[in-house]
């Protein structure tokens, strides 16, 4: 009788081991997916915050040194050198001057926003398609602020220069490039963070974690 009872604890443990190890490992596929989730979403929101915090800041600051440069200006438009300066620079001085006409404010947050916008949208194609690995991780800092954030100034450069139809390209490039070079930096850091390499989507494990996250997912929402 003794060995009988063993023998049917021996097939219950032996059921249960059956039936619930799959259970345990999915639970704990289920627990590392909320883990990652919950870091993932933490990393993104502390790196969209620092390039708000960013934004905002380059923002302040450019508007103050707009209107700096636009009191000297006209202050050394008042002196001979400064009238001298504008018979025989014509262009740059036409430049100068329609450009301390325009609103600093509304300038400035053109310059900024567009900068933010190209930043994050290169940004998350080439981080997609692991450009960043091997293009922009690989360089130094003077590497970096040449190659993209050189290219980055160009490119907001062209679209302001369209936007306010002014003539003279280069001082369109000057002022669109100091704000570009201090705002992409915090834009690749959020799209590093933000979007996966393309390699890492199609790797087996974090496929099958992406699944479970999905079936959890669908579960709270369709509990039947």
């Amino acid at each position: 009788m003794k060995e009988r009872i063993d023998t049917i604890k021996q097939h219950f443990d032996l059921i249960k081991r059956i039936i619930c190890g799959p259970l345990g490992f999915v639970q704990r596929t289920v627990s590392q997916t909320e883990t990652l989730t919950r870091r993932y979403r933490n990393r993104v929101f502390d790196r969209f915050v620092k390039m708000i915090l960013a934004a905002i800041s380059i923002y302040f600051l450019f508007v103050l040194l707009f209107y700096v440069c636009q009191m000297l200006w006209h202050l050394y438009l008042s002196t001979p050198t400064g009238k001298h300066f504008l018979t025989t620079h014509s262009i740059e001085s036409a430049f100068f001057s329609s450009l301390f006409n325009l609103d600093g404010v509304a300038l400035i947050r053109l310059i900024v926003l567009t900068s933010l916008k190209n930043s994050c949208l290169i940004g998350i194609v080439c981080q997609f398609f692991q450009l960043m690995r091997y293009f922009y991780d690989s360089r130094g800092v003077i590497g970096k602020f040449v190659i993209w954030g050189g290219g980055l100034s160009y490119l907001a450069a062209w679209q302001i220069s369209v936007s306010l139809e002014i003539d003279w390209f280069g001082g369109v490039f000057l002022i669109s490039a100091l704000p570009t070079l201090c705002l992409f930096t915090f834009c690749f850091d959020f799209t590093r963070e933000l979007v996966p390499e393309i390699g890492e989507i199609f790797n087996k494990n974090n496929l099958k974690l992406s699944i479970e996250w999905v079936k959890l997912r669908l579960k709270k929402i369709f509990p039947d």
